[in-house]
């Protein structure tokens, strides 16, 4: 059994915490179904929504969240070698630039309608 390091990108606006997790659980068993040797381990990409955290960067000194945040994708993204596109992720640049990316550096790029 081959052990493979991915991410999930998947757009989380107007969801509910709950709702995240479960997408995020589906999209997990939709991506282990795919081979038989190969078994995805997902680091955990979900970023705190909470207010405070969002006060925490703006003290740091923040200007752009979108920017802010895409380092955080990419230095996630530097430990895989795989990465699920959930549906949706076209409509935010964002993730393009990430999609960009990984096709880029040859990562599995996997898509979910989920």
């Amino acid at each position: 059994m081959i052990i493979a390091k991915a991410m999930i990108i998947q757009p989380t606006y107007g969801s509910s915490d709950q709702e995240i997790i479960n997408n995020r659980n589906l999209v997990i068993n939709h991506m282990n179904s795919l081979h038989d040797n190969v078994k995805y381990d997902v680091i955990n990409t979900v970023f705190s929504r909470d207010l405070s955290t969002i006060e925490h960067i703006r003290k740091q000194g923040v200007e752009h969240f979108a920017i802010y945040y895409l380092g955080k994708f990419l230095e996630d993204l530097s430990k895989c070698s795989t990465i699920c596109f959930c549906s949706g992720w076209e409509n935010f640049k964002v993730f393009q630039i990430i999609h960009s990316i990984a096709i880029d550096h040859n990562l599995e790029v996997i898509y979910s309608d989920i």
